[in-house]
């Protein structure tokens, strides 16, 4: 490096462009003789290139998209991964708790009186033994069906069929023919027969 003072002012006025033509001579001439000079005169022009160009080395701007982009890459994967185990943990979770209410169900014997109500459909019970075949009216109000069920004892087990054809079923033989003279007196019934 040069140690005088004025020889480094010099050289850097030589970068900057600010010397007559004889200065500029001498400054070439001294950086011809002495490699310190011409090692100082090289670092000044490189730090002014650098310091003239806005934007940093393509090297750079290379390293910091890679960097960057490895940092988007790892972020993504790790999302990624994370959020299949979020969906894996609540699947998890759900058929857990379906296998144990399922569970629960089957041995709370809840099923257990289901052949109690529920039967073959050929096969006829006792309580459907006592029942009659009604077609209702098309127009018959719902209320006064109900009326007429209400006051003769019978409720709707059956129907309607294909043809419009309801089973009222009662408690017993009696209450079914007391009924069966009542739904053939009433307006609301088109027609009505004790089936067996």
């Amino acid at each position: 490096m040069p140690q005088d003072e004025g020889l480094t002012i010099r050289l850097a006025d030589y970068v900057r462009g600010t010397l007559t033509d004889e200065e500029r001579a001498q400054v070439e001439a001294d950086a011809a003789a002495d490699p310190m000079v011409a090692a100082e005169l090289a670092t000044l022009k490189g730090v002014a290139s650098a310091l003239k160009s806005d934007t940093p080395p393509i090297a750079g701007k290379e390293f910091g998209w890679a960097r960057l982009s490895r940092a988007i890459d790892a972020e993504a994967a790790s999302s990624a991964a994370s959020s299949n185990i979020v969906k894996w943990q609540i699947a998890a979770a759900i058929f857990g708790f379906l296998a144990v209410g399922q569970t629960l169900v089957y041995t709370s014997g809840f099923f257990d009186s289901a052949e109690d109500q529920f039967g073959l459909a050929g096969e006829q019970s006792v309580a459907q033994s006592w029942s009659i075949q009604v077609s209702f009216a098309q127009n018959a109000p719902i209320a006064e069906i109900e009326q007429l069920l209400q006051e003769n004892g019978g409720r709707i087990s059956d129907g309607p069929s294909a043809i419009g054809l309801y089973r009222i079923t009662f408690d017993s033989e009696e209450s079914r023919n007391a009924a069966q003279q009542a739904f053939q007196d009433a307006s609301i019934v088109l027609e009505s027969t004790i089936s067996d």
